[in-house]
C-alpha cells in the first residue's frame, strides 16, 4: 500500500524493504544507511511510483505525522500483534 509505505517514510526511517524485495536489495540497504542515505527497495519506489506519491524530491521530504497519524499507526501496529 502506498499510503502506507509514505506514511512509514514520513516516519523518518533510514531504509523500506518489503516482502517484495529482493534479497539482494538488504546488503545494498545496510551499506547505504551505514553512509546516512535512505534506502528504498524497488518494489516500493515502483509502488509509490504508480500511485503518484513518488517524484523529484517528494520522496525524501520528511513532514513529520501529525499526532493523530502517530496515534493511527500506533493503534494498527498494535491491532496487527494480536
Amino acid at each position: 500500500n502506498a499510503g502506507l509505505f509514505r506514511s512509514i517514510l514520513g516516519l523518518g526511517v533510514a531504509g523500506l524493504l518489503g516482502k517484495a524485495s529482493l534479497v539482494s536489495e538488504l546488503p545494498m540497504a545496510i551499506a547505504q544507511i551505514r553512509r546516512q542515505k535512505v534506502f528504498i527497495a524497488e518494489s516500493i519506489s515502483q509502488a509509490l511510483m504508480q500511485s503518484g506519491d513518488l517524484s523529484a524530491g517528494k520522496l525524501l521530504d520528511r513532514d513529520p505525522l501529525s499526532p493523530k497519524e502517530l496515534e493511527v499507526i500506533r493503534h494498527s501496529n498494535a491491532a496487527n500483534r494480536r
